[in-house]
Parts: C-alpha cells; sequence; structure tokens
C-alpha cells in the first residue's frame, strides 16, 4: 500500500508540475501580448507626434521665409530713399537677409525630406536669426526715421519733424520687444 501511495504521489507531483508549467506558459504569452499591444500604441503615438512635429516646424520655417521676404522689401523700399548715413547699414542687413533666406529654402528641404532632430534646433536658431534681423532692420528705419526729421527741422518744417521722431521712438519701441 505505501508503494502505491508513493506512485501516486509522483504521479501526482508529475501531474502537478506540468500544470504549473502550463499555467506559467500561458501567463508569459499573456503577459507578452500585452506588452506587444502597448509597444505597438506607443509606435503609433511616436509617429503621430513625429508628424505633428514635421507640420509644425515646416509652418515655423514658412513663417521665417515669409518675415525674410517682408524684411527685404521693407530694405528695398528705405534703400530707395534712404539717406547716406544708413546705405551701408542696409547693405549689410540686406545681406543678412539673403543668407538667412538661403539657409531657410535649404533647411526646409530637409525638413520635407525628413527630419532629423537636429533640425529643430536649426529651426529655433533660424527664428531667433530672422528676429534678430527684423529688430536691426527696425533700428534702421528708425534711424532713417530720424535723419528725416533732422532734415525737417533744418528746413522748419516742425510738425512732420515731431511726427517723425514720434515714429523713430515707436520703431525703437518695436525694435525693443
Amino acid at each position: 500500500m505505501e508503494a502505491l501511495a508513493i506512485v501516486i504521489s509522483i504521479f501526482s507531483l508529475i501531474i502537478g508540475s506540468i500544470a504549473y508549467i502550463r499555467s506559467g506558459r500561458q501567463y508569459i504569452c499573456a503577459v507578452e501580448q500585452a506588452l506587444n499591444e502597448k509597444i505597438d500604441d506607443l509606435r503609433a503615438l511616436i509617429h503621430r507626434t513625429e508628424d505633428c512635429l514635421a507640420v509644425s516646424v515646416r509652418a515655423s520655417y514658412q513663417r521665417s521665409i515669409r518675415a525674410i521676404d517682408e524684411m527685404a522689401s521693407l530694405a528695398m523700399e528705405l534703400s530707395e530713399t534712404a539717406v547716406e548715413e544708413i546705405r551701408e547699414d542696409l547693405r549689410a542687413v540686406s545681406g543678412t537677409l539673403d543668407r538667412l533666406s538661403a539657409r531657410a529654402a535649404r533647411e526646409i528641404k530637409e525638413v520635407e525630406s525628413g527630419m532629423p532632430a537636429a533640425t529643430v534646433g536649426a529651426e529655433e536658431e533660424l527664428s531667433r536669426a530672422v528676429e534678430e534681423a527684423m529688430a536691426i532692420l527696425t533700428v534702421i528705419e528708425a534711424r532713417h526715421e530720424l535723419a528725416l526729421a533732422r532734415l525737417d527741422a533744418a528746413s522748419n518744417d516742425l510738425a512732420d519733424a515731431e511726427s517723425r521722431v514720434e515714429a523713430t521712438l515707436s520703431s525703437l519701441k518695436t525694435a525693443a520687444s
């Protein structure tokens, strides 16, 4: 009888071990499947985020390009009526705008072909450079108005001189911001 009890105990142990191993495998498969689903969800989220970031960066480049074009147009207008003392400043800012325009065109092509992580930093740097160029051009515009105000004051046209000084102050406030 003892031998039969030992055989039954060993047989029960074997069956229990097999059941334990099978349940562990099923649990592992369930966990693995849940992890794979989470990984797929995260991949989809990363893809959507990359798409949104690319759209945002592309839009920012487009804004920078429009701002550069507007500043180039303003620089052309100022250079047509410019007083001699600001002509060199206008040439310098025109050169800066040409370089920024070429850079923006080159970098937006990189964004459209696939956006590396460095492109986001480059876009931020370009935006800062465009804002700086805009401030420089605004200061030049203020100097232009001030030079015209001096000419008006010299010809005793004080009303026009006063309005030009006010325009100068407004331009300087804009450049400071």
